[in-house]
């Protein structure tokens, strides 16, 4: 069984449809957000117990689906352990109404219900589109169903935690497929300043900048590519700038003489 989540809601038309597609190559459970949950990253809800309420399957394919007042990873912890125990065989999260490139990948519920997969040792993905382009929808989807239909039969690694951005094409007009690294400080994050006749208000935004890195998911996703982040090895085994043992030393000793 497929588990299916979003962070945009249990209304959402890109999931309801994503679900059609997938329940032709799974059976298809879905645990989805009561309300909007964008941008929640990777919260969980440890301070208030969790409600789940059965909600009607909105294509008639016998899909069993739940509402959950909490988020996207809430969605997930619940399903896998209490909805479809010992069924699950891998997660997947979206089809975001939103691309999520670059440092989106940090804050983004989408993905972040795809870790917590991922953290329960689930083969899990993540698929994001661009912004109400329903035209877009179908092809979409129909890529989603056939790589998760390739993970079911082993033809990829059960290992994977992948971000994947559709672009604003058809598939005749998408250049390929790539694998690549993140985007770093795609966007600037900024408060907008206002006034409600009584109290000052900030409301945050963010601007997209004009030059992206190259080689980079935000790079190839602007040509028109279909892009995938493996971000289990950019968060758990990528390699980076070690911290000297020397200095370390160092540092300690300055601790210790304090």
């Amino acid at each position: 069984m497929i588990l299916l989540a979003n962070d945009d809601g249990i209304y959402s038309p890109n999931l309801w449809e994503l679900a059609r597609k997938l329940k032709t190559v799974s059976e298809v459970g879905i645990v989805a957000p009561t309300s909007q949950m964008s941008a929640v990253g990777t919260h969980l809800t440890l301070r208030a117990p969790i409600h789940v309420s059965e909600f009607p399957d909105q294509i008639k394919q016998s899909i069993p689906c739940y509402a959950v007042d909490g988020t996207p990873g809430d969605c997930i912890v619940v399903g896998d352990e209490h909805l479809f125990p010992n069924s699950v065989e891998m997660v997947v999260s979206g089809i975001n109404d939103g691309i999520n490139l670059g440092d989106d990948i940090v804050f983004s519920g989408t993905v972040a219900a795809a870790l917590m997969g991922y953290l329960r040792d689930l083969p899990s993905i993540a698929f994001s589109m661009p912004y109400r382009s329903p035209k877009y929808l179908p092809y979409a989807t129909d890529f989603a169903a056939l790589i998760c239909k390739d993970v079911l039969e082993g033809k990829t690694p059960r290992d994977i935690l992948l971000n994947i951005n559709y672009p604003e094409r058809i598939p005749s007009e998408v250049k390929g497929i790539r694998m690549v690294k993140p985007g770093h400080k795609s966007h600037v994050e900024s408060a907008q300043k206002g006034f409600d006749g009584r109290d000052d208000y900030y409301w945050l935004k963010y601007k997209v900048k004009d030059k992206f890195q190259k080689d980079t998911d935000i790079d190839y996703y602007e040509q028109g590519y279909i892009t995938i982040v493996m971000v289990n090895r950019m968060l758990f085994s990528a390699g980076c700038e070690k911290l000297e043992q020397d200095y370390l030393d160092d540092l300690f000793e300055r601790f210790q003489n304090i």
